[in-house]
């Protein structure tokens, strides 16, 4: 995906922190590179917003990224591959606590 492309998709003025998952942050974190840690940061309200179902897509880049995160298609791009490598994290942490921290 070009930066052209980029930025006619998935856009947004807020930027995205996730303080439950990440409270360092996502480059501290040790588990995103600095140019995924980067995209998260600049366009994660997007795309969170996109996987949520709260925004509609606005182009066939978020068509297709809306797919994938319902499964219906494979990761291609660099972006979903980042979104689906930070919901696979944050998936396996809380299946983590779920099992291990179950209070019954």
């Amino acid at each position: 995906m070009s930066t052209a492309t980029l930025s006619q998709s998935f856009n947004t003025v807020k930027r995205f922190f996730d303080d439950v998952h990440f409270p360092y942050g996502f480059q501290r974190s040790g588990f995103f590179s600095i140019r995924e840690s980067n995209t998260l940061t600049s366009i994660g309200d997007a795309l969170k917003a996109l996987s949520e179902g709260s925004r509609e897509p606005q182009s066939d880049e978020e068509t297709n990224f809306v797919r994938v995160v319902r499964g219906e298609a494979a990761p291609s791009t660099f972006v979903e591959k980042t979104w689906m490598k930070y919901l696979n994290k944050i998936n396996m942490e809380d299946a983590y606590t779920a099992v291990y921290f179950d209070e019954d």
